[in-house]
């Protein structure tokens, strides 16, 4: 087992002197490297004197809010602020009077870390927010393509770069988004997609979305389910089979994503077009 795999822990123990509720944590393997996500709870008046974590992170309020010192400089982290803090930022804590929600997450690879700002950013809104707010969105209900969504979403959080939409894409961004269209039900990596276009996943990332108006995980599952919605009205086949062609993990997995998308699950997406065309004949 590598050190890296030893750091989850590590960093949760080295969150601070006195243990936050941890509500829910996940640890995604991605082609860029290993990511720790993390939802927090800090009760009332908690103060976390100074620490360091040895990897870089950023720690997005949801609810509450505290002062966190970073580097001697005071910052006021109400909800919807966003922090990000490279590698061995000595910073404190103090919490008010209300409980406090964050999600955090924790990049654990150097090829992460070389992409991330070398100072402190602290922002309210803007791109960075909204990506972040992305992420802990596919973090509360994770879909089969959500290593490709948290990579495509860490880039925008950490370069922050708004792009400039074009009427056509380049040459090389074509032929990523036609392999896309030709290999959605496979597993697609950013890292992949990226090397093969030869330009930086950053770039990919940034450059998808400027020209296609959607990110480019997000884009997978929109692929994913308007096949899943074609199947489904025309082929009797089992959902779990559906499922499988697909490309997601379960037939739960596929239940999630659809459900997300269309507003009511599969089986009853089914059945209303079932009824639909016996009206119909």
């Amino acid at each position: 087992m590598t050190s890296s795999q030893h750091r989850p822990l590590h960093w949760q123990a080295a969150l601070c002197m006195k243990p936050p509720y941890v509500v829910r944590r996940q640890f995604v393997s991605t082609s860029l490297g290993p990511l720790l996500l993390l939802e927090k709870e800090h009760p009332t008046g908690v103060f976390l004197p100074r620490h360091d974590h040895e990897e870089g992170n950023f720690t997005l309020i949801l609810s509450g809010g505290n002062r966190e010192t970073v580097q001697g400089r005071d910052h006021d982290c109400g909800p919807g602020t966003l922090l990000v803090k490279p590698g061995d930022a000595h910073h404190e804590n103090r919490y008010g009077d209300r409980p406090t929600r964050s999600f955090v997450a924790a990049w654990l690879d150097n090829r992460q870390s070389a992409a991330a700002p070398r100072g402190i950013r602290f922002r309210e809104r803007g791109l960075a927010v909204d990506a972040a707010w992305r992420m802990y969105a596919e973090f509360l209900n994770p879909s089969v393509d959500a290593a490709l969504i948290y990579e495509g979403l860490l880039w925008e959080v950490l370069t922050e770069s708004p792009s400039t939409t074009r009427r056509q894409p380049p040459s090389w961004l074509r032929q990523v988004h036609n392999r896309v269209v030709e290999e959605y039900r496979r597993g697609l990596s950013l890292q992949t997609l990226a090397r093969e276009a030869s330009v930086n996943p950053e770039h990919l990332s940034r450059a998808f979305r400027a020209y296609y108006g959607i990110q480019l995980g997000h884009y997978v599952q929109r692929l994913r389910t308007e096949w899943v919605a074609n199947a489904l009205r025309s082929s009797p086949r089992s959902l779990a089979q559906i499922a499988q062609e697909a490309g997601f993990c379960d037939q739960s997995h596929l239940n999630r994503v659809f459900g997300r998308a269309v507003g009511i699950s599969p089986g009853r997406f089914r059945r209303e077009r079932r009824a639909t065309r016996s009206r119909e004949v």
